[in-house]
């Protein structure tokens, strides 16, 4: 996309979210998520956030982010099932809601499934001994 097409576009980004008729809504750094009954509705804005602050908006970074997300979700089906419904619009993710989500935290971790393989156990890293570096020997 050329240069004068996304500044043609800095007057139209999408930075906020208002649909009561999707349910209760809950404004995340990026995502506007909308909850009603088991379903969410997942709103990529064009937000750019850092440090928990927003800072501008973007034209078409929501668009890219739910594609991008709709890509690897659709890749990957075979090996975890997900929460992904529907993509009704390049911007629009609808999800099954769980059970186990946090309080202001979407997830579909209730959804994933390990891949049928035998996993080796390795020891944590807090159980590791640390490799000493020789160059603290003089500190």
């Amino acid at each position: 996309m050329s240069d004068p097409a996304l500044r043609a576009q800095l007057n139209f980004t999408l930075s906020d979210t208002h649909f009561d008729a999707l349910g209760t809504r809950y404004r995340g750094k990026v995502r506007d998520v909308y909850r009603k009954g088991d379903r969410l509705f997942l709103i990529a804005t064009d937000r750019l956030s850092a440090f928990d602050k927003v800072l501008t908006t973007i034209p078409f970074k929501g668009e890219v982010l739910n594609r991008l997300a709709q890509f690897w979700f659709e890749k990957t089906a075979h090996v975890a099932k997900n929460h992904v419904l529907d993509v009704p619009d390049p911007n629009v993710t609808v999800a099954r809601a769980t059970s186990s989500v946090t309080p202001g935290r979407p997830s579909a971790n209730s959804y994933a499934q390990p891949p049928r393989r035998e996993r080796r156990c390795t020891p944590s890293w807090p159980t590791a001994r640390a490799i000493p570096d020789p160059r603290l020997r003089s500190i």
